[in-house]
Order: C-alpha cells, then structure tokens, then sequence
C-alpha cells in the first residue's frame, strides 16, 4: 500500500508541475519495478503455499488414531501403540516394527489377513517417533533410545509379551535391538527383507542427511501435500500413514535423526546387540528376489542376518520386491513362516 500511495504521489505532483504525466523511466526504475513485482509475487505464492500446507495439516490431524497414544520420556511426546486381538491369547503377540515407513496399510495388511483367518491370536505395533501419530522425540535419538522409548510404552500400556517380532527394512535394526534387551520376552524373530549391518552407512550417508535437511527447510511450502490433496485428491489416511506419509514433517525429521547416529550411537547399540543375542534365538530371514539378484552386498547381507541366533529358514520370494507381501508367493511364506515361529516348529 505503501509503494502504491508513493505511486500516486509522484503521478499527482507531475501533473500539477508539468501539465502531464511523465512516461519515461530509467533503466534503474525499471529494474526496480521488476524486482520488486517478483519479489511480491513470490511472496504471494508462499503466503498461499503456507497457509494451504497449514490447512491440510489441520484437516489430517482430525484423523483418528487407532489404539493408544502413549506419554514417554516425562511426557514430553506422544508414542502410538496399537494392538489387536485377545489379550489372554494361549500363543505369543506378533509384534510388528515398520521399516522406512509406518506400519499400517503396509506390514500390518497380511497380519491382519492371519489374525482374521485364524492363523494367529492377537498383534501390537507401534509408530516410531515422528511416524505416523507418533511424535517426534528430542535428538540425538538412535535405534537404542527408540527401544527404551517402545518399552515405556508397553509398561505403561500393560503389555509384557512372550512376543515374536516381525520387522521389515530398517525397521530390523530396532527389532535386533528390542531382542536382544529382552530375551526373555522375545520368542523368535521374522526378518522381511531386513537392512543388514553393512548398510548402516548408507543409511547415516553425508549426502542422504543433506538431502533429508533440503526436505526439511522446503516442507513449510507443502508443494508435495498440496499435489496430494488438491491435484491427486488423495484422502487424510494417504498423508498420515499411508503412500504420501514420507511427505509429514515429522518423519522427515525421523529419518533425518536416524541419519545423524547411523553410524556411531546406533552402529555401537546394533553391535552390542549382535555380541548379547542368545544363540536359541530362533530367526526366520525372508528377502527379494530382486534385490538379492541386482546385488551381491544386499545378498551378503541377508545371508549374514541368518547367523545372528537360531536360523530357522531364509527364503528368498522370486519376483518379489522389497515389500515382498505384495506377490501372493510371499504373503503365502511370510504365513508359514510366522506360523512356525509361533508354533515352534
């Protein structure tokens, strides 16, 4: 308003001076009027850009959660917790632990398909900080603290297993380490196509951690979210757990502290864990076919995870990628296998 008032002024006071209106502009004036409506135009669109972002922020956090939204850490965040089926079950809790991203609609679908079909009894599964409607915890936060954060929240929540753990991805790091500081609880282990050890330094990758904080400083304008919710309609569930979750704020910020103690804080916790897991731990290694074909490392890698306790079985599902429960042939091993570890066949 003010640029427009000074406009007017000077349009006025060449009139009453000159009799008319002066048309000629320096170089310098039209430089300084282009600028200044770029200027004003991106500032405009980020103005619509953030209050949009806010907008669907607001309408996805009306989505309600399913199960528990436990205090942890002095009730400084919020860890979500669910479980399903018969709490006095005769045979021990799946306990489900995602992999790079949260656990519902994803590892939970073919669980969910056993627990329905009678298969197993009861399943739990958490989000990690920043996942889902988890919160986000304080840094530094490894694979370690996120374990004392999943204990907290299963006392408070009167859970106390026996458990079998059934991880994917990254998220087999966290089970590893869960396993290993209860071993009493902790009945078997299915690995799903798990992170092996010698990944961890891509995942704790300078230039991953880069691109992760590039993320983090463009996510206020919500370029990925108004796609989502505006061009694509996709729906609230899409954006909090579901395929545009690694759009949120909050994981973002997740991944980005796994990637700063990757290879230091968590790196020590996993190889703690590997040096204490008792060797009757009974493991079951499920992996890619392509992945295991398009690379020798990840190959290794799998085969290495099967040396970590009792090895009951590693299958490697033909066809299958990385979300192997997505070809039949894996959802039918991903059964028979959990089957015999909560069996103990």
């Amino acid at each position: 308003m003010c640029d427009r008032v000074v406009e007017y002024g000077k349009r006025e006071e060449e009139v009453r001076l000159t009799g008319r209106r002066e048309t000629r502009y320096t170089l310098g004036e039209w430089c300084s009027v282009f600028a200044g409506t770029i200027l004003l135009t991106v500032f405009l669109a980020i103005s619509v850009l953030f209050t949009i972002n806010l907008s669907i922020r607001a309408r996805d956090a009306t989505l309600t959660a399913p199960g528990k939204l436990i205090p942890v850490d002095d009730g400084r965040y919020h860890i979500h917790l669910n479980c399903v089926g018969d709490k006095n079950a005769s045979h021990p809790t799946i306990f489900l632990e995602g992999g790079e991203d949260p656990v519902e609609g994803r590892l939970e679908s073919w669980v969910a398909e056993a627990l329905t079909d009678g298969d197993i009894e009861r399943y739990c599964y958490w989000d990690r900080p920043g996942f889902a409607w988890s919160e986000n915890a304080p840094s530094p936060f490894s694979a370690g603290r996120a374990v004392d954060t999943l204990s907290e929240a299963l006392r408070k929540a009167d859970e106390a297993g026996p458990y079998i753990l059934v991880s994917h991805g990254v998220g087999g790091i966290y089970s590893r380490v869960f396993a290993s500081r209860h071993t009493t609880e902790v009945q078997g282990m299915l690995l799903i196509d798990t992170t092996p050890d010698s990944y961890l330094r891509h995942i704790g990758s300078p230039s991953r951690g880069f691109l992760l904080w590039i993320r983090g400083w463009i996510y206020p304008l919500g370029l990925d979210r108004f796609v989502s919710a505006i061009l694509l309609q996709h729906n609230r569930a899409d954006r909090v757990y579901g395929n545009d979750a690694w759009q949120n704020g909050g994981q973002i910020k997740a991944e980005l502290q796994e990637n700063l103690v990757a290879t230091t804080f968590t790196a020590n916790e996993l190889t703690a864990a590997n040096a204490i897991m008792p060797a009757k731990m009974r493991v079951v290694v499920v992996s890619s076919g392509k992945k295991v074909k398009r690379s020798k490392s990840w190959f290794d890698g799998q085969k290495d995870l099967g040396g970590r306790g009792k090895l009951v079985a590693w299958d490697v599902v033909n066809g299958a990628g990385h979300e192997v429960w997505k070809e039949q042939a894996g959802k039918d091993v991903l059964k028979r296998r959990l089957l015999q570890l909560v069996h103990h066949k």
